[in-house]
């Protein structure tokens, strides 16, 4: 099997441009997120529930005040297009923005035309799109979050058009990685996963984990799900 490191995540704060701010605090209070959000520049105030410990980044954050919408805009320099990623930050894992990818990087290098990809942690989608853009023939989307699915689907329609939801090219699945079965599933979603001798044709598998998570038995399982497995 091929195993392979996609990227990693970013260890600081990004170096900011003119005029803006990052304030880090490790407790907001609700009092405390009304007043900063008087200043004009600041969206929104997310507060880390550091309580809730969970693979799950939809346990992670609050919204404490204000609109958590963002939208970040990827170019795929080989493909001369781009990947439009919406989210609800508070619901997911907070990443920071910066002028490349690393992640995008290294899987828009892959040969993923005409592959079968799973994408078994999605989140909003970006990997499993710049996969479609490669021209994956099927992308299969699954995450436990069901809030990021909701964005995913979004974040299709933008990127692709309601189409994108014909011919079985992509599939959405609510569910735990480690729970993921193909054995068990309805036929219209098998279409286009088993081939005519029913053995598992996923091609690559994409494991993007939060940092600190141990990847042992989530490239365990990834290896069962499919021939290759990249780790990002």
């Amino acid at each position: 099997d091929m195993l392979d490191e996609a990227g990693y995540p970013l260890k600081y704060a990004p170096v900011l441009s003119k005029n803006d701010l990052v304030l880090l605090n490790n407790y907001v209070s609700k009092d405390c997120a009304n007043e900063i959000i008087k200043i004009p520049e600041v969206k929104s105030v997310i507060s880390n529930s550091k309580e809730k410990k969970a693979n799950n980044s939809e346990n992670l954050n609050e919204l404490l005040v204000g609109d958590d919408f963002r939208c970040d805009i990827f170019t795929l320099k080989s493909l001369s297009t781009c990947v439009i990623a919406c989210k609800n930050q508070s619901k997911l894992h907070i990443e920071f923005p910066r002028p490349f990818n690393p992640k995008i990087n290294k899987i828009e290098r892959l040969n993923l035309k005409d592959k079968v990809v799973l994408d078994g942690f999605c989140g909003c989608g970006t990997l499993g799109m710049v996969a479609l853009k490669k021209g994956a023939k099927k992308v299969i989307f699954s995450d436990i979050n069901k809030i990021a699915l909701y964005d995913l689907e979004y974040n299709l329609k933008i990127n692709f058009g309601e189409e994108i939801f014909e011919n079985n090219k992509v599939e959405i699945i609510h569910s735990d990685f480690m729970d993921l079965n193909f054995n068990n599933m309805p036929s219209d979603i098998l279409l286009g996963i088993n081939d005519i001798n029913g053995s598992n044709s996923i091609d690559i598998c994409f494991v993007d984990l939060f940092p600190n998570m141990a990847p042992e038995k989530f490239l365990e399982k990834a290896k069962k799900l499919s021939k290759d497995v990249i780790l990002i």
